[in-house]
């Protein structure tokens, strides 16, 4: 006996077969249907099938004949193709992922999270360039953390680090998000404030 072509449809291709037989007879125009149909194996192998609809004389539909051919090889390549796009999309995801961590250790001092020595300096030329161009006022503050090697000696560096990311922490909430604030070195730290005069950085110094 033969077996309805639903029942040798692999599971996950029953309704979507099931939506092109419904075309078919209702006279839409339909293209060929790639499924997974039971082999004698007991493997589901990829046919791609093109149905068309035989009509009596009375106009109605009395059968459905197919012709298919075995697509499982050009299948299982463009399940390649698409698992190699996926990881490759995966690996460039990572490689800009790792680039933003080395920009931002390049740029960062690691202890505090504000911008290093080296960033400091860069971004001083670019504001010392934007003053000559612009005469807008750039103001830089110079932070010294008071007695910190005293401190160190008394309580040893663990919690000397602490006390310089603490201390990060509250330059970073002081100063604007146009300001830049860095750590040049040891326990000091320097502020840029771009358009601001020395009564505004005064004020800043202040608080």
């Amino acid at each position: 006996t033969r077996m309805s072509p639903f029942a040798l449809a692999h599971p996950d291709d029953r309704e979507r077969l099931r939506r092109h037989f419904d075309d078919l007879l209702r006279g839409a125009p339909v293209a060929a249907i790639s499924c997974r149909m039971l082999h004698k194996t007991g493997q589901h192998l990829w046919l791609e099938m093109m149905w068309r609809a035989i009509v009596d004389a009375d106009g109605r539909v009395s059968r459905l004949q197919a012709s298919s051919r075995d697509v499982t090889e050009r299948k299982d390549y463009e399940r390649q193709l698409e698992e190699t796009r996926r990881k490759l999309q995966v690996n460039q995801e990572s490689l800009i992922e790792a680039n933003a961590r080395l920009a931002a250790l390049a740029s960062h001092d690691a202890l505090t999270g504000l911008k290093n020595r080296r960033a400091f300096e860069e971004r001083m030329v670019e504001e010392l360039a934007r003053i000559r161009r612009t005469r807008q006022p750039v103001t830089l503050l110079l932070v010294d953390i008071d007695h910190f090697k005293a401190f160190n000696d008394s309580f040893g560096h663990p919690r000397g680090d602490e006390v310089l990311r603490d201390v990060a922490r509250l330059l970073s909430r002081t100063i604007r998000d146009t300001d830049v604030a860095a750590r040049y070195g040891g326990e000091e730290f320097a502020i840029i404030l771009p358009n601001t005069d020395a009564a505004g950085a005064h004020e800043v110094g202040e608080r």
